[in-house]
């Protein structure tokens, strides 16, 4: 015979703000199933009135709002179910009502998060609480994500690539800067990596590739024979010649994720597997052949467009494009300084160009690219701002010094 389970249904009263709050807990199949109140948490998380960021009107218990009308407003409110184990359904009670319209947002699943609006036609001061039902998940198990929204995981230079295996289905922010191309000296130095943001949908269980650039060596010993390395993942390499008193940078190497294994310029025929880019910036050059000297500095990477070497006779690399020859890597050069490494590298020269950035990927969303001094682009595929920032640490917006850097953010499940 078929066993039977007795559904019971247990009901708690609870005060949260202002409101009386039913709270239903149904156990189905279930004998033993403890209420957790320790999982339990749902908050307002963000007020809008008229598209300004009103979250200092949120109180602090975060369950409810107070604001003035003004006679036309349009307000949206955000709540949050940050609980693992229970559903909710919301109902937002406004007093007074007269003149105040809303959008309520119902049921809302564990661990998202969803946001409506209100029309207020209202001139006095009103308080909104959100009214909380909540319902246990019977089938709350492993498949609910555990990591909190804001969570990190940063991905230094290694020299090899690193893999980041997704935890859970959501949104996550991916930040990238490239690597610094090598100087000549301390005064000619390569060009600064760039730096690409944006986010993007992605499955748990999926595996995404990270290649940290590496900074462009440097060689500062009059004619050597070393040459210059360049950085990991795409750097030119400045070939060594022994015959000259040149001094010359590599460039540096590009930072990119990808769905597919590899360092950048083995993706060629892979380009829907690139995700995002951010280019390396070009070696910069010195020498004392000529009476007045002979210099250069590297052209900074990142951007749409990789920034052009600089030199004082002008024999200068180009900066990497969205097309061209150099897919992945910059230029390397006999004796002079290399190009960076990008989605499309930078030539070489007396001073080397830098290589491009990318966020051309339709999956992307929220994306630009920032680059020192560049080229400026408005295109969704393209966008690329102008920044005069350069640090040695990674800095949101900031062009970068030194070795490369990716960052990914765990935004939350909105679904």
């Amino acid at each position: 015979m078929k066993k039977k389970y007795t559904i019971f249904l247990l009901v708690f009263f609870i005060t949260l703000g202002y409101a009386a709050v039913t709270t239903t807990l149904d156990i189905i199949e279930k004998t033993n199933i403890a209420y957790n109140e320790e999982d339990f948490r749902v908050e307002i998380t963000s007020i809008k009135i008229n598209n300004n960021d009103n979250i200092n009107l949120i109180a602090k218990d975060k369950q409810s709002f107070t604001f003035i009308g003004s006679g036309n407003d349009i307000l949206n409110y955000t709540v949050t179910n940050y609980s693992y184990q229970y559903d909710v359904k919301i109902n937002l009670i406004c007093n007074p009502s007269e003149g105040i319209e809303i959008e309520q947002i119902g049921e809302l699943k564990g661990q998202s998060k969803e946001s409506k609006t209100i029309t207020s036609t209202s001139n006095s001061e009103v308080t909104c609480t959100i009214n909380i039902e909540k319902i246990s998940r019977t089938d709350y198990a492993s498949e609910m994500c555990k990591i909190e929204e804001g969570s990190e995981w940063a991905f230094n230079y290694t020299g090899s690539e690193q893999e980041f295996i997704v935890p859970c289905d959501g949104e996550y922010k991916i930040e990238l800067w490239g690597a610094q191309g090598g100087a000549s000296n301390s005064t000619y130095i390569g060009g600064y990596g760039g730096y690409s943001k944006g986010t993007a949908n992605l499955t748990k269980t999926a595996k995404i590739y990270i290649n940290v650039g590496g900074a462009g060596q440097t060689n500062n010993v009059p004619y050597s024979s070393k040459g210059a390395q360049g950085g990991y993942n795409g750097g030119g390499t400045a070939n060594p010649h022994s015959g000259v008193n040149h001094l010359y940078g590599a460039g540096g190497g590009a930072t990119h994720v990808a769905f597919l294994s590899g360092q950048l310029y083995e993706l060629e025929n892979y380009k829907d597997k690139i995700l995002i880019v951010s280019g390396g910036g070009g070696g910069g050059r010195w020498q004392t052949n000529y009476t007045e000297g002979h210099y250069g500095y590297g052209g900074h990477g990142g951007g749409f467009i990789g920034g052009n070497g600089t030199d004082n006779h002008g024999n200068y690399g180009s900066g990497g494009t969205q097309t061209g020859k150099t897919f992945g890597k910059g230029a390397n050069n006999l004796a002079q300084a290399a190009g960076g490494g990008g989605f499309f590298g930078g030539t070489a020269g007396c001073s080397g160009g830098g290589g491009s950035g990318y966020i051309g990927n339709p999956l992307l969303k929220e994306k630009e690219m920032y680059c020192y001094k560049c080229q400026e682009s408005n295109e969704e595929a393209t966008k690329t701002i102008t920044t005069t920032c350069t640090n040695s640490s990674p800095i949101s917006n900031c062009a970068k010094q030194g070795h490369g850097y990716a960052k990914i953010t765990y935004l939350g499940n909105n679904n």
